[in-house]
C-alpha cells in the first residue's frame, strides 16, 4: 500500500512542476525588471532598453474619447489633451464612467497613447489581439492596420477578429497610436486584451510562438480525441472513452478559435459569428461532456439529478447560442461561467469521494483536474477583469492531459496484468472443466482483444531497450537513428533488383528501419570493463564482445516468443544474431556464409560498417567518406553481399546526406 501511495505521490509531484515553473519564472522576471505604465496618455519608454528588457505592454492610462472618432491626421496630444477622458488599459470601457454615467457596450471610441522613444529606435512593432469588436490603427497619423469596420452606427459597423502584428519606423523618438474601436455585437467592448510593443524581431516571434501552441495544443488535443473516439468506437461499453473523446474535440476546436486567434487567420472569409457561435458553444457543451466523463468512471459516488441539470443546461445555453444574435447571446456567458465554477466545485467532490473509496486512479485524476480547475476560476477572474494575472487555459489542459494519459497507461497495465493472471486461470479451468471450453476461449479473446490496444506501448519498450544498449556505450552518438535511415534507403534501393523486388515490399522496409536499431541490444550483457575499455582487447576480452549478437538474439527471441506473433522483431532477431556474420563465412557467431545469412542481417551489416568506420572514436579519426567507400567495395564478395555493395554504390550520395545531416555533437 505504502508503495503504491509513494508512486501515486511521485506522478503528482511530475505535473505540478510545469505549473509552478511557469509562475516562479514570472514571479522572479516581474521582480527583476519593472515595466513603466502609460501616465495621462504618456508612455515614457525613453530609458527602457528594448534588447535587454524585451517588448513592454500599453497598459496604463489612455487618452479616451467616447462616441467620437477623432480625425488622425489632426489628433496631436497637445490639442486633445485638455478634453480627453481617460481609461485605464487593459479594460472593457463599460468599467469606466462620466460624470457617474457609465458607458454602455453599444457604441464607439478613439483610443490615444503617445509614446516616447529611446534615441535611435530600431524599426519597432505593434501586437494587438483580441478587440470588441473592430477597429482602425493609426500610427502617427497614418493608418497602418484595421479589422472589421469601425463605424458610428451598428449598420456601418463590420465586427471582425484577428490578431496582428503591425511593424513601423518611428519617424523621430516618438510615436502617436490612435485607434478607433466600436462595438454594435458583444456584451464587452473595447481594448480588453494586452497590446505589445517592442521590437520588431521580438514581437513577430513571440507572436508566432503562441500561434504555434494554439496550433500544436489544438492538433495534440485532437489526436487525443481521435483516439479515445476510435477506442469507443471498437469497445462500444467504454462510455468514458466516448465523453472524453468529445470532451477532447471542442478543446481542440476551442484551442484554435481562442488564443492568437488562429483559426480566423486560416479561415477569413467565414463569418465572425460563426466563430463566436463555436467559441461559446464548445465551451458551454464540453461542461457537461466532462461531467458525464466523470459519471462513466464514478458513477456509483454521483447524484443523478445534478447530472441530469448540469446537461440540460448544457442543451440549452448551447442551443441559446445557436438561435440568438450574438448581442443576446454573449450576455449568457457570465451566468454560465457561474455553473462552470458548481460544476467544477461538484467534479472536485466526487473525486474526493473516490479517492477516500480508494478508487483505482482517483488520485491522479483528482490533482490533475485541481490544477484545471484552479486556472480554469483564474481564466474566468482575468477575463473579467478582476485580477490581472493572464490567461493560462492551454497550461491547464496540458496538464490534464498529461494525468489522463498516466490514467489510461495504469488502466492499460491493469488490463495486461489482468490478462496474464486470468490466462492462467484458464488454463487450470480448461484442465478441470472440459464442458466450458468454449465459453472460456470467448473471454480468452476478449482478453486478446484488450491486449492488443497496449501493443503500441509495448512496442515502444522494446525500443527503449535499443536505446538503453546504446546509451552504455559512450562512443555511439547518433548511431542509431543514422543505423536505420542506412538500412531504409539500402532496402528502397535493392528492391529495385530483379531478385528482390518480389520478395522486399513496403511492409518489409518499414519493420527493417525498425528493427535494424536492435542489432547492438546484446551488448546490455557485457561487462563495462570490456565494452568501455579504451586501449586494445585481448583475445579473451574480444571474445566476450563477440558474445553480444548471441545475448541480443536470444533476448529478443524470447520477448517473440511471449507474444506469439509475426512482427517486426523477428527481423530484429535475425540482425542481432547475424549482423556481424560474413558473406565468406568467416563471420561470427555462427559463421554462416552467402545467402545462408538472413538478407535483413546482410543489409545491416554494410549500414553497419559504414557508420563505424566514418565515426571518430576513442581509437580511431573518423575515416572520409571516400575512404569509406572504398573499404566497402574491398569487402564485396568477402565480407559483404555482392549485390547489396552494388546497391550502395547507387546510393551511396544519400548515405553521405545521412551522415552530414545526423553528425554526432
Amino acid at each position: 500500500m505504502n508503495k503504491h501511495r509513494y508512486k501515486q505521490a511521485t506522478i503528482i509531484l511530475l505535473m505540478l512542476i510545469p505549473f509552478f515553473s511557469i509562475f516562479s519564472k514570472g514571479s522572479a522576471e516581474a521582480e527583476k525588471i519593472k515595466h513603466p505604465k502609460a501616465e495621462n496618455g504618456v508612455l515614457d519608454l525613453s530609458t527602457w532598453n528594448f534588447e535587454e528588457n524585451g517588448s513592454i505592454k500599453l497598459e496604463g492610462e489612455w487618452l479616451f474619447f467616447w462616441m467620437e472618432q477623432l480625425d488622425p491626421a489632426n489628433s496631436h496630444y497637445q490639442n486633445i489633451i485638455e478634453r480627453a477622458n481617460k481609461i485605464i488599459l487593459p479594460g472593457y470601457w463599460t468599467e469606466h464612467s462620466i460624470d457617474g454615467h457609465k458607458f454602455a457596450a453599444p457604441g464607439y471610441a478613439t483610443y490615444f497613447l503617445k509614446i516616447i522613444l529611446p534615441d535611435n529606435s530600431s524599426r519597432m512593432a505593434v501586437n494587438i489581439g483580441n478587440v470588441q469588436t473592430s477597429y482602425s490603427l493609426y500610427i502617427d497619423g497614418k493608418k497602418r492596420a484595421g479589422v472589421g469596420i469601425p463605424g458610428t452606427t451598428k449598420e456601418s459597423t463590420t465586427p471582425h477578429y484577428s490578431s496582428k502584428v503591425i511593424a513601423f519606423n518611428p519617424n523621430k523618438n516618438e510615436a502617436n497610436l490612435l485607434i478607433h474601436v466600436s462595438n454594435f455585437h458583444h456584451r464587452d467592448s473595447g481594448l480588453w486584451a494586452t497590446i505589445r510593443f517592442g521590437n520588431e524581431m521580438e514581437i513577430r516571434n513571440s507572436w508566432d510562438n503562441r500561434r504555434f501552441l494554439d496550433i500544436f495544443l489544438g492538433a495534440s488535443i485532437f489526436i487525443m480525441a481521435a483516439y479515445h473516439i476510435f477506442l469507443f468506437w471498437f469497445h462500444r461499453r467504454d462510455k468514458a472513452a466516448l465523453y472524453f473523446g468529445f470532451f477532447c474535440l471542442l478543446l481542440a476546436l476551442r484551442a484554435v478559435i481562442t488564443g492568437e486567434l488562429t483559426a480566423f487567420s486560416l479561415f477569413p472569409d467565414i463569418p465572425w459569428s460563426i466563430f463566436l457561435k463555436i467559441e461559446y458553444t464548445t465551451f458551454y457543451f464540453s461542461v457537461p461532456l466532462f461531467l458525464l466523463y466523470l459519471y462513466s468512471l464514478f458513477n456509483i459516488n454521483f447524484s443523478k439529478t445534478i447530472l441530469k441539470i448540469i446537461v440540460l443546461s448544457g442543451v440549452i445555453f448551447t442551443l441559446f447560442v445557436l438561435l440568438t444574435p450574438t448581442k443576446v447571446f454573449t450576455r449568457s456567458m457570465e451566468i454560465y461561467q457561474i455553473i462552470t465554477l458548481f460544476v467544477g466545485s461538484y467534479g472536485i467532490f466526487i473525486l474526493i469521494k473516490a479517492v477516500r473509496k480508494k478508487e483505482r486512479s482517483s488520485m491522479i485524476l483528482l490533482f490533475g483536474f485541481l490544477l484545471l480547475f484552479l486556472i480554469v476560476v483564474n481564466d474566468i477572474l482575468y477575463a473579467n477583469q478582476i485580477i490581472a494575472t493572464g490567461m493560462f487555459a492551454p497550461f491547464g489542459l496540458l496538464i490534464f492531459l498529461f494525468s489522463q494519459a498516466v490514467l489510461l497507461a495504469r488502466r492499460s497495465g491493469y488490463t495486461i496484468f489482468k490478462f496474464e493472471q486470468q490466462t492462467i486461470e484458464l488454463g487450470k479451468t480448461n484442465l478441470l472443466l472440459r464442458d466450458e471450453i468454449q465459453e472460456k476461449r470467448k473471454l480468452e479473446k476478449d482478453l486478446l482483444d484488450s491486449y492488443k490496444q497496449v501493443e503500441q506501448s509495448r512496442d515502444g519498450i522494446i525500443l527503449g531497450l535499443a536505446k538503453l544498449a546504446e546509451y552504455r556505450d559512450e562512443d555511439t552518438g547518433e548511431h542509431l537513428e543514422r543505423i536505420r535511415e542506412y538500412c531504409r534507403v539500402l532496402t528502397e534501393k535493392l528492391a529495385e533488383h530483379p531478385d528482390y523486388m518480389n520478395y522486399i515490399s513496403d511492409g518489409y522496409i518499414k519493420d527493417i528501419y525498425k528493427s535494424s536499431i536492435l542489432h547492438d541490444i546484446g551488448k546490455v550483457g557485457v561487462h563495462d570493463n570490456v565494452l568501455l575499455k579504451p586501449g586494445k582487447l585481448t583475445d579473451e576480452e574480444f571474445e566476450k564482445i563477440k558474445m553480444h549478437p548471441r545475448i541480443g538474439g536470444d533476448a529478443i527471441s524470447n520477448v517473440e516468443k511471449s507474444i506469439d506473433i509475426r512482427s517486426f522483431l523477428t527481423l530484429g532477431k535475425e540482425i542481432a544474431y547475424s549482423h556481424h556474420e560474413k558473406w565468406d563465412g568467416s563471420g561470427y557467431p555462427f559463421g554462416l556464409n552467402g545467402k545462408d545469412i538472413p538478407l535483413s542481417a546482410r543489409i545491416t551489416a554494410l549500414a553497419d560498417v559504414y557508420d563505424a568506420l566514418s565515426s571518430e572514436r576513442p581509437y580511431k579519426k573518423a575515416f572520409s567518406e571516400e575512404k569509406t567507400a572504398e573499404i566497402i567495395l574491398q569487402g564485396r564478395g568477402t565480407h559483404f553481399d555482392p549485390d547489396i555493395v552494388d546497391s550502395f554504390i547507387k546510393c551511396r550520395s544519400e548515405f553521405k546526406k545521412i551522415r552530414q545531416r545526423m553528425e554526432d555533437d
